[in-house]
């Protein structure tokens, strides 16, 4: 819980919300093609995500899908209910968060944006995002 209370205390010294512009991403799957205007993307293929147990808990990694969170306009009123529905799991209802499983995702942007996999830069948009099904071949002793 102190590991979650110091990222507030950081995120509201900083003031990163009076800054914090949305963006409009484009977005293209078979589940969903439109634009969706938002602060951040999340792609996974597991529950946990960034030391939060249950950032995507419909994910199922075999399962064949990606899980995407697109966090939508947030505002720091917005911050301790999306908070308090993150730690429960509950955030995948929450009118802020548009979530939806896809096997083929291409997100793209207005503004060019530099893309993070897993704590390192990556690319820019845009980018497609897919499952690779039967691709890792892992074998146990």
């Amino acid at each position: 819980m102190a590991y979650y209370l110091e990222g507030a205390r950081e995120l509201l010294e900083k003031k990163i919300f009076r800054y914090q512009k949305s963006l409009n991403f484009y977005v293209e799957s078979e589940e969903f093609t439109g634009t969706v205007e938002g602060l951040l993307f999340l792609i996974t293929n597991s529950t946990s995500v960034g030391g939060f147990k249950r950032m995507a808990p419909l994910a199922d990694i075999s399962d064949g899908y990606l899980d995407v969170l697109i966090f939508k306009g947030i505002k720091i009123s917005d911050v301790p209910e999306l908070f308090t529905s993150l730690m429960g799991g509950r955030h995948v209802d929450h009118n802020k968060v548009m979530y939806l499983k896809t096997k083929n995702i291409k997100i793209s942007s207005d503004e060019e944006l530099t893309i993070d996999v897993d704590g390192e830069k990556a690319s820019t948009l845009p980018m497609t995002f897919k499952v690779l099904e039967n691709k890792l071949k892992i074998i146990v002793p």
